[in-house]
């Protein structure tokens, strides 16, 4: 029995460190600095083994993609001194003006290729302020229903999942109703060795209780 109680209590350690491993942050306003214009949906961030796949949408009003049109991720610089972060820009060439953050009609789609655990999320509106909101935005994970949620400085309900859309549902041009994501936390979920030997000891658990209960 104490036997045991060793193996499973090293299983459980193991699973916890693994799941709490390979955190991540993605700056996007760092990336943006001093290079505004260079983010497309072929530049992919990758930090301590996680990668970022960026695109950016028009949409339906729906929240489906409108096939019909165009649209690209995009990084914006700081203006003012009020940074900014990773937005969708409709017609990307040097510059997009007004047009470089998730405004009405937008999407903008990350695609991380793995399953993971994004635990915050730091936002700025259309003027570059983190602290004037008056909206919403959607989100969608891999396919699933839209959930509604309000627009704010930092998201940090952990939301776990391999492809994530942030949707400007507002149907307002209005700045407190669009945003950039500005920082991205994100945690890999692998399926860790630690299940494994959890599994392996309660397999071995169930033989010793059965060998216990054969009669001399």
């Amino acid at each position: 029995m104490r036997l045991f109680t060793k193996l499973l209590g090293s299983a459980l350690i193991a699973l916890a460190t693994t799941q709490t491993a390979n955190a991540a942050t993605f700056d996007f306003v760092s990336y943006a600095s001093g290079n505004e214009g260079s983010y497309n949906p072929y530049v992919s961030p990758t930090v301590d083994g996680i990668t970022i796949t960026a695109t950016g949408q028009q949409t339906l009003s729906n929240g489906e993609t409108d096939t019909g049109k165009t649209a690209y991720a995009y990084l914006d610089d700081h203006w003012s001194q009020r940074d900014a972060g990773l937005g969708v820009c409709k017609t990307f060439t040097t510059g997009c003006g007004a047009d470089d953050n998730v405004t009405d009609d937008e999407k903008l789609t990350l695609d991380f290729g793995q399953v993971v655990t994004i635990t915050e999320i730091t936002m700025a509106n259309g003027d570059h302020y983190t602290n004037n909101w008056d909206g919403d935005f959607g989100l969608r994970i891999d396919g699933g229903s839209w959930q509604t949620i309000a627009l704010a400085a930092i998201f940090n309900t952990p939301i776990t999942g391999t492809i994530f859309e942030f949707w400007n549902n507002n149907g307002s041009r209005d700045a407190n109703k669009e945003f950039y994501i500005s920082t991205m936390t994100v945690s890999a979920v692998p399926i860790p060795a630690a299940i494994w030997l959890f599994g392996s000891v309660m397999l071995g658990f169930v033989g010793i209780r059965r060998n216990n209960k054969k009669p001399a």
